[in-house]
């Protein structure tokens, strides 16, 4: 595989519902969000068009993210972040709180291969993985 197929981009750790609330969200991880917004709080849509949010997001960017690292790469790195917070992962899952890593494809990512043992891994914290397979339009 050409590893440099999938660089070029920073997944990010997302819970993001009608139900999440960030405040608990970090109060249960003991992470402070990149960004979040509450259930009824004015956001912004990527193209400045503001809006009254009716879904809670609660978003975590890779501390020291590197993009020229691979997606595989960065998942892996999420796990390891991620795996000492396994039971609130767990707690936040059985309140209906569905956490996942969503990575974005940028130019030339559009082919992945994500290894079993990280699959795996995703699937013991409960976190959903998020794949656009699409490039992303350049801000």
């Amino acid at each position: 595989m050409n590893l440099a197929a999938t660089t070029g981009n920073v997944a990010q750790f997302v819970f993001c519902r009608e139900n999440v609330d960030p405040d608990v969200v970090s109060q249960m991880l003991d992470l402070a969000p990149s960004e979040s917004v509450k259930v009824g709080e004015s956001a912004e849509h990527l193209n400045g068009a503001r809006y009254i949010s009716h879904l809670g997001t609660w978003k975590l960017n890779m501390p020291k993210a590197n993009p020229d690292q691979t997606v595989e790469e960065q998942i892996g790195l999420w796990i390891e972040l991620l795996r000492p917070k396994s039971l609130a992962l767990n707690e936040l899952r059985r309140m209906g709180y569905c956490p996942y890593l969503d990575c974005k494809a940028e130019a030339g990512s559009l082919s992945l291969c994500i290894e079993p043992n990280l699959l795996s891994s995703l699937g013991e914290l409960n976190v959903s993985l998020s794949i656009w397979l699409y490039e992303q339009p350049r801000v």
